[in-house]
């Protein structure tokens, strides 16, 4: 047993942009329904949780895109769990087509919340002999994220009702939507986003408003690094590098 778990999906049309291309935030929601799929086939999914008082939380994403898939393609997500880092577990990710040929990998680190109390909770001690597999998708270590500490562009978001999900508070791939939001609209026309690396830091929830950031890093490439704030408390709850090329 590899200890992986494949779901299939069509892209929708609603899921696709102006080109006929699956929306970025559309492939955290995909990879988001395979963990949880596969956390339901071994008697540890989300209502299971909710019953124990506990929840996953995510802190961490890197996307790399090869390809977009495309409106009407059927794509496999295959993930799984490669391992513990202190009270972080990481999932892996790669999306492909019924030919394997790949649009997408990515990794992901994930914390395990007592929804009583807020504070972490050790997987290992409470969802004992999940399945592993040690691989990586990708070769990360999670470091740092720059600060988006001279922002160019900004834009205000109030959170709506159908932004939160079962944990009543923004849903992960909202906060892709609202990041990339701020990428200049020649850059969204022209250019595609080939890389996304996230950190999760805080919370929004009903009513609230965000604040979205983004500045242009000093590279060689199309690069931005975003911030997205909390209004009701000033506090960064994302901030997000992404890297664009031509099309």
């Amino acid at each position: 047993m590899d200890n992986t778990f494949t779901k299939s999906f069509e892209i929708r049309l609603n899921e696709v942009d102006h080109r006929a291309r699956v929306k970025l935030p559309v492939l955290f929601d995909l990879m988001q329904e395979t963990a949880g799929a596969q956390s339901d086939s071994i008697g540890y999914g989300v209502f299971t949780l909710i019953e124990k008082h506990i929840t996953w939380v995510v802190s961490r994403y890197h996307l790399e895109i090869v390809k977009f898939p495309r409106w009407r393609d059927t794509i496999l997500v295959t993930t799984w769990r490669s391992h513990e880092e202190g009270l972080f577990a990481v999932r892996d990710y790669i999306i492909h087509d019924e030919e394997h040929n790949e649009f997408a990998r990515a990794t992901s680190s994930w914390r395990l919340i007592d929804v009583n109390t807020g504070k972490p909770a050790d997987p290992l001690a409470h969802l004992p002999g999940y399945p592993h597999l040690e691989k990586r998708a990708l070769d990360e270590t999670f470091h740092a994220l720059p600060e988006c500490s001279s922002p160019e562009i900004e834009n205000r978001f109030v959170v709506r009702k159908h932004d939160c999900d079962l944990n009543r508070h923004v849903n992960n791939s909202m906060y892709v939507a609202w990041g990339i939001e701020t990428v200049p609209p020649g850059v969204l026309d022209e250019y595609t986003c080939y890389d996304i690396e996230i950190n999760f830091r805080g919370e929004a929830r009903f009513g609230q408003s965000v604040l979205s950031l983004s500045s242009p890093m000093e590279s060689q490439g199309v690069e931005f690094v975003h911030s997205l704030y909390n209004e009701s408390n000033e506090k960064e709850i994302t901030r997000l590098v992404s890297r664009w090329k031509k099309d």
